[in-house]
């Protein structure tokens, strides 16, 4: 029995130190028979799964990872038991059940809370943001990574605190806030540079990259991709370094320079034959078919589209799928075989509706986990109502106790007052006692006596002076003692009522940040409903109620992100809101933007109106001030002799002659005007070199 336990303890090590092995996983599946049902059962049960999800057999993992559980929970083994229910979350997550794998990571979680595991709390916090950023739920999802981030920051744990940035990167690239994401895969970087983790580095510098070539900084992509590749090829990285060139092929065919391109993508294909990737084989097919169409080399091209096609139906891959019989419809139309042509157009149609399809069931998914999950919110605030009234309760016995200490206190001290009366009347009496004793003895000695009667006297004062002292200092000390105690209960009091504070605080972030989530649900169905109309006006009418609504869920966001929920950085605020605009009505960032915003700490109850403001005249001056080379649009926000001043100009062909605001029958302009009544503001329309629009108020 001893030789069986050396076994297997001699399997799990290897694993951890060579690697996911098949003749290693077949050892233990043999042994599994022979096992005991303890502890040891259950983790060679956990190792088995856990070398399945490494080869992406998941089916085979949820066998094990179920046999570990149950064995875990039968022996109350908690943290196996908590383990194997987010190994269950992660597999469902692989298998795209996120209803399921949320139930297994909730449950996960549960049980770590329970146990103090704070290591294991964040990474159920980390796989349950994913489950939200595989849902597109990308609010949820930071929430869940910041929280993971707290824990790891207090623990310490670089490795941890550097993945947790990663992730947070990741979601604000799939927000398209490329600026937020690259300022979190630096830190992340910073902290793997440090920890000298080559793989993680080369990560890092691939994630930068991505982010700089969205932002159309096409050099630093390619920077940070070459020092990507170098480190992937010093660590053997072979799925890595084909990635990196498949990137960096991209970046060249955005340049139009089709000749690098072509020889990126090649390399990276011979490295994805070379490690048998058939999806990234049929993604480089397809990008090289790309190319020879744009050369002319349209035989070349089909070729590659073949082969494209076969590998992405050997791997199910729709969106694949969808994409390649698009570029075939091009080809086609190229060559004039517009009968092959339609009938790939056919196709592509067919396929892009099953992705439809898909991405509703996952919408529709995403509703049901946020019903769940707000579920979840009103347990949770209905245990923390029932605490709240528990402490309230101990508090006010524990005042109950204090007070009957203090009367305690109090009868004690009167008793020893009224023993120290009788003392001294006792002594009194003794002394007069003495003093009559004496007299009747030496009546004779008259002078003498007078002596001794006198020094008596005075031993007898000295004595009532020093009782009169020690009564007075034992008076100060009993004081001392009840300001004491009223300073500690005032203090406990003091404490209980800044963390009340906290708490209503917290539940205020968590209000503005539900009212963000709420009004980007609104706007997402706006869109939605905008693709069932078919009238130009009314769909513009939408478009326009979605800016003013993201305008008003951008200042939530910056108030549950601030410390202070009273006031909000405008520059931050206002530079959001135009580069959000711009990304709009500017994607290609054709026109220039120039932000001059003081730092101004402005009253929500002001922002809300001006940033309405900001928004109308922003997006006029995008869709109808900039219609020429060299566009430029100005957003000035400044303090003049006390008062709040912004201008919004443009170099465009500026107002009509004769232009009065107050006849237009614009929407626009007519909620800047009920807009600037609200602040007591003044506005003004003029032309200077295009259209300006000025609004001044008095600062609050």
């Amino acid at each position: 029995m001893v030789l069986k336990y050396i076994i297997i303890c001699y399997l799990l090590v290897s694993f951890s130190l060579n690697g996911q092995s098949n003749h290693k996983m077949d050892s233990l599946i043999r042994i599994l028979p022979q096992l005991r049902e303890d502890t040891n059962k259950v983790k060679v049960l956990y190792r088995i799964s856990d070398i399945f999800r490494s080869k992406s057999q998941n089916e085979k993992a949820l066998e094990y990872t179920k046999k570990s559980l149950e064995l875990s929970q039968k022996l109350r083994f908690q943290k196996f038991e908590a383990n194997n229910y987010g190994v269950l979350g992660i597999i469902y997550t692989n298998l795209g059940n996120y209803q399921e794998s949320l139930i297994y990571h909730q449950k996960s979680l549960i049980i770590k809370e329970k146990i103090n595991d704070q290591q294991g709390i964040a990474n159920s916090y980390n796989n349950i943001g994913d489950v939200y950023y595989q849902l597109s739920n990308y609010a949820e999802a930071l929430v869940y990574h910041f929280k993971a981030l707290k824990i790891k920051e207090k623990i310490g744990n670089k490795m941890s605190i550097a993945n947790s940035y990663n992730n947070i990167g990741s979601v604000y690239n799939a927000q398209k806030d490329y600026e937020e994401s690259l300022k979190y895969h630096f830190l992340s970087l910073k902290i793997m540079e440090e920890l000298k983790e080559k793989s993680s580095i080369a990560r890092s510098y691939n994630n930068i990259a991505i982010n700089y070539n969205a932002l159309k900084k096409h050099q630093e992509a390619l920077n940070y991709h070459e020092k990507a590749f170098l480190l992937q090829k010093e660590v053997n990285n072979k799925k890595g370094e084909a990635i990196t060139l498949g990137n960096m092929g991209n970046i060249y065919y955005y340049l139009q320079d089709y000749e690098k391109a072509s020889e990126y993508y090649e390399k990276s294909l011979k490295l994805r034959e070379e490690i048998k990737d058939k999806y990234g084989i049929a993604v480089m097919q397809r990008n090289l078919s790309n190319i020879y169409i744009k050369q002319n080399k349209y035989n070349e091209a089909k070729a590659y589209l073949d082969k494209s096609i076969i590998l992405n139906k050997e791997t199910n891959s729709l969106d694949e799928l969808k994409h390649t019989y698009f570029i075939y419809t091009s080809l086609y139309t190229e060559e004039g075989n517009y009968k092959e042509a339609l009938l790939a157009y056919k196709n592509y149609i067919l396929y892009r509706d099953s992705i439809f399809n898909i991405e509703n069931d996952k919408k529709s998914m995403k509703a049901q986990i946020q019903y769940e999950f707000d579920k979840q919110q009103a347990i949770t605030e209905a245990q923390y109502e029932k605490q709240q009234a528990i402490k309230q309760a101990e508090f006010e016995k524990q005042n109950i106790l204090n007070h009957s200490k203090l009367e305690q206190q109090q009868y004690v001290l009167e008793k020893q007052q009224q023993s120290y009366l009788i003392l001294e009347q006792a002594d009194k009496l003794k002394s007069l006692n003495l003093t009559k004793s004496a007299l009747e003895l030496k009546q004779n000695q008259t002078e003498k006596e007078k002596m001794r009667l006198s020094a008596k006297k005075d031993a007898e004062q000295s004595r009532l002076i020093i009782i009169f002292v020690s009564g007075i200092a034992f008076l100060m000390f009993l004081i001392l003692f009840v300001i004491v105690q009223s300073l500690i209960t005032n203090k406990k009091k003091n404490a209980i009522i800044a963390q009340n504070l906290i708490e209503k605080e917290t539940l205020l972030k968590e209000i503005h940040h539900r009212v963000k989530n709420n009004l980007q649900i609104i706007s997402s169905l706006l869109n939605l409903q905008s693709r069932y109309i078919d009238d130009s006006k009314a769909i513009e009418a939408i478009n326009e109620s979605k800016e003013r609504i993201n305008a008003i869920s951008l200042l939530h966001k910056e108030i549950y992100q601030n410390e202070d929920l009273n006031i909000v950085n405008a520059n931050t605020y206002f530079t959001n809101l135009s580069k959000n605009l711009q990304n709009i009505f500017d994607t290609d960032h054709s026109r220039q933007l120039i932000l001059k915003i003081e730092e101004l700490y402005l009253d929500i109850d002001v922002l809300i109106p001006l940033g309405l403001i900001a928004n109308e005249l922003v997006t006029n001056a995008f869709k109808y001030g900039t219609n020429q080379k060299n566009s430029m649009i100005e957003f000035i926000l400044e303090t003049i002799d006390n008062k709040v001043s912004l201008s919004i100009k443009d170099n465009g062909d500026g107002f009509p002659k004769g232009f009065d605001p107050s006849k237009q029958n614009s929407l626009g302009v007519k909620l800047v005007s009920l807009f600037a009544k609200k602040l007591n503001a003044s506005v003004e329309y003029f032309n200077n070199s295009g259209a300006c629009v000025q609004l001044k108020f008095s600062k609050i």
